[in-house]
């Protein structure tokens, strides 16, 4: 018992002085996010409430815990907006969860508008859902953060532009991707995963690639250290996947190795694929994994081509710099 008074005398205080929680909706003094935003002190709370918000709002502040409604019957729906022509919310601030909230419906005109942009560390978006963005999530450089996307669903992202693909997850250098739990499906273009992340977990989920098929390739990562276990990977006829449903491409530097395990691959698109296509020099093991007659567990047939490529480039820029 003292050692739990003790504990519960210690918590508030790792807590930012004067954390409040501020609600947002119809009725409130904050009717939009994007109020919510301008006012919130670092480690506030936002509740947002059930309706449409035709509002977008960026998020400097760190510590934000950032929900909508528990019942997913009546949900808090941001649509139709983007700030700074980036996304419904732009995320700068560190250490961010969103919770509860549905991303609807962004474009914006170079293609490549998202539910959220993240732009500071280490944010968190669970329970969530975003339908027919451009792009669900991008990502920007950050070598040291991480990114959770744990217990939500994405409907109908990603985008073409010109030759510029878009994906669903566009997730740039981060220290940590991990990926749990979430549902994508009828994704409109481009790879649903795209990310060059240090490390990438990859967790019980389903990726979803029936009719129409529109999709590229499941995911395309780079060469970091890399966890796919339990997932569950459908290609319907004409699903655009193309040789393989994870492509793991060379990065310049050190290549992590890939555990691939538990997996289950429904193939009916009619022609053969590859579970993983490895083109780094990190080595790949598969796992208990079930793969359909036809079709294979790993393809590193490409493997030497794409190294003398990366080397090229490598010597093309060196002599550049």
């Amino acid at each position: 018992m003292r050692r739990l008074a003790a504990a519960l005398l210690v918590l508030p205080l790792a807590l930012p002085a004067g954390a409040a929680v501020l609600k947002v909706g119809p009725g409130e003094a904050l009717t939009v996010p994007s109020m919510a935003a301008r006012v919130a002190g670092a480690g506030d709370t936002i509740e947002i409430a059930p309706g449409d918000y035709y509002d977008c709002a960026v998020w400097r502040q760190d510590g934000l815990t950032i929900t909508g409604p528990l019942n997913s019957a009546t949900p808090a729906v941001l649509t139709d907006a983007a700030c700074h022509g980036k996304a419904l919310f732009v995320i700068a601030g560190r250490g961010v969860t969103v919770r509860h909230l549905t991303f609807a419906r962004v474009r914006v005109p170079d293609g490549n508008g998202a539910g959220i942009r993240a732009e500071g560390a280490d944010l968190t978006v669970e329970h969530s859902r975003f339908f027919n963005n451009q792009s669900a999530i991008l990502a920007a450089d950050q070598p040291g953060g991480s990114l959770v996307v744990r217990d939500s669903v994405f409907e109908r992202n990603g985008a073409i532009l010109g030759e510029r693909c878009v994906a669903t997850l566009a997730i740039n250098l981060l220290l940590y991707l991990k990926i749990e739990n979430s549902r994508f499906f009828n994704t409109r273009a481009c790879d649903i995963v795209r990310s060059v992340a240090a490390r990438i977990d990859v967790l019980d989920s389903r990726f979803d690639d029936a009719p129409p098929g529109a999709a590229g390739h499941i995911a395309v990562l780079g060469g970091g250290a890399l966890l796919v276990r339990g997932n569950r990977f459908v290609l319907g006829p004409g699903a655009g996947a193309r040789d393989a449903v994870i492509d793991r491409r060379a990065l310049w530097g050190a290549a992590g190795d890939a555990l691939v395990q538990g997996n289950t691959l429904e193939n009916t698109s009619g022609r053969p694929v590859a579970l993983v296509r490895n083109l780094t020099s990190g080595t790949v093991r598969l796992v208990d994994n079930v793969i359909g007659p036809g079709d294979a567990g790993l393809d590193e047939s490409g493997w030497w081509m794409a190294r003398a490529s990366n080397t090229a480039r490598t010597m093309l820029d060196t002599g550049r710099a």
